[in-house]
């Protein structure tokens, strides 16, 4: 599983961009030993194929 960091954003700390399953994003944040999902959303490039 890839991630990609985001620069903080004011009082969220450091953001990341995973990729849980093939066809679905979610940026996260670590919380001491929990890992918060902020959004969950489709893949845009999951429809193509190469």
């Amino acid at each position: 599983m890839g991630t990609h960091r985001q620069p903080p954003r004011s009082g969220l700390g450091e953001l990341h961009s995973i990729r849980p399953t093939k066809k679905m994003r979610a940026v996260v944040k670590r919380d001491a030993d929990f890992l918060e999902f902020l959004t969950l959303h489709p893949d845009r490039d999951s429809g193509y194929t190469h």
